[in-house]
């Protein structure tokens, strides 16, 4: 690639939005929600007006997170139809009609839960279960409160029974967090034991985000020690470091170097939250990892860990063979330049 200018990231991270690849598409859209550049609103109502993959969800969360108003309409119109192929049992459908309600509303703009009257009027939808942590995280306004009604306790508790896959514990996990009910607490607690590697350090974040009390951060820091999967070891101790407890450089640091990549990665963005800016140099030659996800985690960690010098480090990046690299390098490339 010749010299990589702001304009020529630009141009990289914007033709995301027309690759063949609907992932890549969605990961494009992602980044530019996280750029929050005005100028990706137009590309952004133009996906979201021809895409027929469900991933077009990516495109209702970025107009979003930009917050120009000129997006409305077309929110809107996604609300009331969200142009993807539907059938029965199909959440994925429902669930961008409400995220397109969802970021009207934080706006306080109630025209998206007209749109989704139908869909408010039924019970337990998984759609609502997997958009809680947004919904409760949202600003409480008028129009976000039928949506942050529907995501009660009463409605959440009974899915830890159910038919739940891991992921769907995991967002539950998330959801409890804005609960101090002690049935809340409970749950969180017993997820500390969960099957899942990614469940257990989750509800250990949200008890800590609920009530970070002396009598939380010793019990978070006794399963802490029982955990033995890489991951959950790396979690842990990132969430501990975040509550004032302990020091989470080594074993960031271990899994820097572990053969797996997913670990890898998972290593990367904990360093990328703590601002561990020691580790910068190790995190920029995994720039060159053998994994694609690994690069894409590397580079965006380095905003965070050296936005001053990643630029020139970033830029060959944005001629990567994965093109979820080259939109990942093109959207840190123009963060660091800033």
């Amino acid at each position: 690639m010749s010299r990589v200018t702001t304009a020529s990231a630009w141009k990289v991270l914007l033709s995301g939005l027309t690759n063949s690849d609907s992932f890549v598409r969605c990961e494009s859209s992602r980044l530019l929600g996280l750029l929050g550049d005005r100028r990706a609103v137009k590309p952004l109502t133009k996906l979201l007006t021809s895409e027929r993959h469900t991933t077009k969800v990516t495109a209702v969360y970025a107009l979003g997170q930009i917050g120009d108003r000129r997006a409305a309409p077309i929110l809107r119109q996604i609300a009331t139809d969200p142009g993807v192929f539907r059938f029965p049992g199909m959440h994925n459908h429902d669930m961008i009609r409400l995220a397109a309600a969802l970021e009207l509303a934080k706006w306080k703009d109630s025209s998206g839960l007209v749109a989704v009257n139908d869909l408010m009027r039924l019970r337990g939808m998984e759609a609502m279960l997997q958009l809680g942590p947004a919904i409760l995280a949202a600003p409480r306004n008028a129009a976000t409160k039928p949506l942050k009604a529907y995501v009660s306790l009463k409605f959440l508790l009974p899915y830890h029974h159910g038919r739940l896959t891991a992921s769907n514990h995991f967002f539950l996990a998330q959801c409890l967090a804005y609960f101090s009910e002690p049935a809340a607490r409970k749950q969180l607690v017993e997820y500390l034991t969960h099957f899942s590697r990614y469940v257990r350090p989750e509800a250990a974040a949200s008890l800590l985000m609920q009530d970070a009390s002396d009598k939380n951060l010793r019990l978070v820091a006794r399963h802490a020690k029982k955990e033995r999967t890489p991951f959950g070891r790396i979690r842990f101790s990132a969430i501990l470091q975040q509550h004032g407890i302990g020091d989470a450089t080594a074993a960031i640091a271990s899994g820097l170097r572990n053969k797996d990549a997913f670990v890898r990665a998972t290593a990367i963005d904990a360093a990328a939250k703590l601002k561990l800016t020691s580790l910068a140099p190790t995190v920029t030659k995994l720039l060159a990892d053998t994994d694609f996800y690994v690069r894409i985690c590397a580079a965006e960690a380095l905003e965070s860990l050296a936005p001053r010098s990643a630029a020139k480090a970033l830029a060959p990046l944005l001629a990567d063979s994965h093109p979820r690299v080259a939109v990942q390098a093109a959207k840190s490339f123009l963060v660091c330049s800033r």
